[in-house]
């Protein structure tokens, strides 16, 4: 003799498969949310981490930026500053230098490593270095010709060339 359930009981049980279904499509769609979510907030120079507020008292001492931007994305802080000349740096949370961007004026020679300030000047005479980025594992250099080139972060060996 087979007990069968009640329809009831039946119904029930298999709505408890579609509630995990719906709290895990819940779970990953807030994620996915928090994911693309930025957050630019303008605040004072003396806010930047001091590595930051050290390393633009070095490089840039005659400028006082236009505008510091703190900003949350991809679960990273980031600054952001930028001059009236129309240069903009980019600092990581930390303080540590991420990017350079200098549109048509040079970066100060300062900022650039030496090794490719060197290849610069051995390969293309009269350019000068416009932005500078700096990424894991290389760095990228555009030129004031247009040339944009990257180099390893160990030994400074160009590993891209684009024009």
């Amino acid at each position: 003799m087979t007990i069968k359930p009640s329809a009831y009981l039946r119904c029930r049980a298999g709505k408890g498969w579609l509630r995990g279904l719906g709290a895990l499509v819940a779970a990953a769609a807030l994620l996915a949310a928090a994911w693309v979510v930025e957050f630019e907030c303008a605040v004072s120079p003396h806010k930047l981490p001091l590595a930051a507020q050290e390393f633009l008292a070095e490089h840039y001492p005659q400028q006082t930026p236009a505008l510091v931007l703190w900003a949350w994305d991809d679960f990273r802080i980031r600054y952001e500053v930028f001059f009236h000349t129309g240069t903009q740096l980019r600092f990581r949370y930390g303080g540590a230098l991420k990017a350079v961007d200098s549109r048509q004026q040079p970066i100060p020679a300062g900022i650039v490593p030496e090794a490719v300030r060197e290849y610069v000047g051995r390969h293309f005479p009269g350019a000068v270095i416009t932005k500078l980025e700096h990424e894991r594992r290389e760095w990228e250099v555009r030129l004031s010709n247009g040339v944009e080139l990257s180099f390893d972060n160990r030994n400074f060996f160009p590993t891209g060339y684009d024009d």
